[in-house]
């Protein structure tokens, strides 16, 4: 039956982080159990079921998401006199705080061992706690989103077949999730790195005017646009189809990221194309100053190249937008047939 693989797909779609034999499992045993109850059914009428008799029978076994928790069981829980992040939400909860916190870890040792300053690595203690605290109010907050979409109730009219061109990646959404939350806790914990990052050999390295006019004038903002960006990881992830509206809220964030960067590299254009020169010429310049025009230059270059992806990545979703648009609301008088019984 074809709405029972369109269920069967969006739950294999849900069990991500899941080995791939514990899913083929998992999916067979949901398949027989949904065939047992749909068979039953038939025969109590008498008749082959009609789609929506179908799609009553498939919507109480719930949202793929939950459905996926429930079957892959033992992948534990976030608890504090009740669950925080439920079975469906924690292998991706457990690995972004591992990944993040890891890589934090390593970056804050080494610049604490370029700096001589074994001792201080105990400072890093708070920092990687807010870190973690930080992941798990995000979380804490997507579960509590989870539940309201499960309360509110899910139709199997939401979901698309796999012919269907316009389902995001639930890897990608995760991929997205985990680098954007990496980088969040980056951009928050840059100000206390902000005045010196390494000492080595009588040269202090300083992000340079460029990053530190980025960081201190835009600080809030892009940190607005990394939360937008969160939430429609963790939307994707619950609904992972592109809608018109997703695509515009992820263009307009898109837009604001790549206009801010141009603010900030108009405003140290004169400073860069003259630090850019005296780096190519001849110009015997002492080893200071070639750290800091270097290091201004090419954060001003990385900062140009992430621009002209957001807004490369800002058209191509305005673009879709108007396709999904338009086949929503086909032009002229054409009647709206529907799915064939």
């Amino acid at each position: 039956m074809k709405l029972l693989d369109r269920y069967l797909d969006a739950v294999r779609q849900s069990m991500f982080l899941t080995p791939t034999a514990t899913r083929n499992d998992i999916l067979r045993e949901l398949a027989e159990e949904i065939r047992v109850q749909l068979e039953a059914k038939e025969e109590d009428l008498g008749r082959p079921l009609k789609d929506p008799e179908a799609h009553e029978i498939l919507e109480r076994f719930g949202h793929p998401l939950v459905v996926a928790g429930r079957y892959r069981g033992g992948s534990g829980t976030l608890s504090f006199g009740r669950p925080l992040v439920g079975p469906e939400l924690f292998p991706l909860y457990r690995l972004i705080l591992v990944v993040n916190l890891s890589l934090t870890a390593i970056v804050l040792t080494v610049i604490a061992l370029r700096a001589d300053s074994v001792e201080g690595l105990t400072g890093f203690v708070p920092h990687l706690a807010l870190q973690a605290a930080i992941i798990t109010g995000i979380f804490v907050a997507a579960e509590a989103g989870l539940r309201r979409a499960v309360r509110r109730g899910w139709s199997m009219r939401t979901t698309k077949g796999q012919e269907d061109q316009v389902r995001i990646s639930r890897l990608g959404s995760i991929l997205e999730l985990i680098f954007t939350v990496i980088f969040a806790n980056i951009w928050l914990e840059l100000p206390m790195l902000s005045d010196e990052l390494i000492v080595a050999n009588g040269v202090h390295w300083t992000p340079g005017p460029v990053w530190n006019h980025f960081h201190g004038t835009f600080f809030l903002p892009i940190l607005a646009v990394m939360i937008v960006s969160i939430v429609l990881s963790f939307v994707n992830l619950i609904d992972p189809y592109k809608r018109a509206s997703k695509l515009w809220i992820s263009a307009l964030a898109n837009f604001a990221f790549a206009g801010m960067i141009a603010l900030t590299l108009s405003a140290h254009w004169a400073t860069l194309t003259s630090q850019f020169a005296a780096i190519r010429s001849s110009e015997v310049l002492a080893r200071i100053e070639k750290v800091a025009f270097g290091t201004n230059v090419g954060i001003a270059w990385f900062l140009g190249v992430f621009a002209l992806v957001a807004v490369c990545q800002a058209m191509y979703e305005v673009w879709s937008a108007v396709q999904l648009r338009g086949a929503e609301h086909p032009r002229g008088n054409q009647a709206i047939h529907p799915e064939p019984r």
